[in-house]
């Protein structure tokens, strides 16, 4: 490997050379022990002097100790990225209403054979999903919108029989498929 003795101009930056035609440069950097294998900078910065790391809205990037730090402060949803978990024991059909976060998850342990009805796929955004999942020996029969017409995979009802089955169902906001 060749080595390359660079000398610091006046304002502490320096040309390691050019690669095709970017003119690639060191700006603030150390020499730790004699050797550029490891360098001690706070600063980050391409030629055109643009940091070369960038946070978006829920990260931050610190430097301290000769060290970055990457920190998130949540993320995937405004509502954060844990789905909302709702439990029942219904006696008799179970209707669900909501769409909060990214996806929920309804832990079922019905005391008979019920239907659960699903929302109207038109009115949740694409990509949502629902997880539902039967606590019971009892048939959960899942039930899209009837009117318009929606499916689950082409179908008009998916059965969730046996204890501990289950169903993990996605929305393009037109229908309902199983993933």
């Amino acid at each position: 490997m060749s080595t390359k003795n660079i000398t610091p101009r006046s304002n502490n930056e320096g040309s390691i050379g050019t690669k095709g035609s970017v003119d690639l440069k060191w700006k603030e950097v150390n020499a730790i022990s004699g050797s550029f294998d490891k360098i001690n900078s706070n600063l980050l910065k391409n030629n055109l002097d643009s940091d070369l790391l960038i946070a978006g809205s829920n990260v931050t990037i610190t430097y301290s100790n000769n060290q970055y730090q990457i920190s998130s402060s949540g993320g995937g949803s405004s509502s954060g990225d844990l789905p909302s978990i709702q439990s029942a024991s219904p006696s008799s059909n179970y209707t669900i209403s909501t769409s909060t976060g990214i996806e929920e998850i309804y832990l079922l342990n019905p005391s008979a054979d019920i239907d659960v009805i699903l929302p109207d796929a038109s009115q949740i955004q694409s990509g949502y999903k629902f997880n539902i999942k039967n606590l019971s020996n009892n048939t959960i029969t899942v039930l899209p919108l009837a009117s318009p017409q929606q499916y689950i995979d082409n179908s008009t009802s998916f059965d969730i029989q046996g204890q501990n089955s289950s169903i993990t169902i996605v929305t393009d906001s037109n229908s309902w498929y199983i993933i």
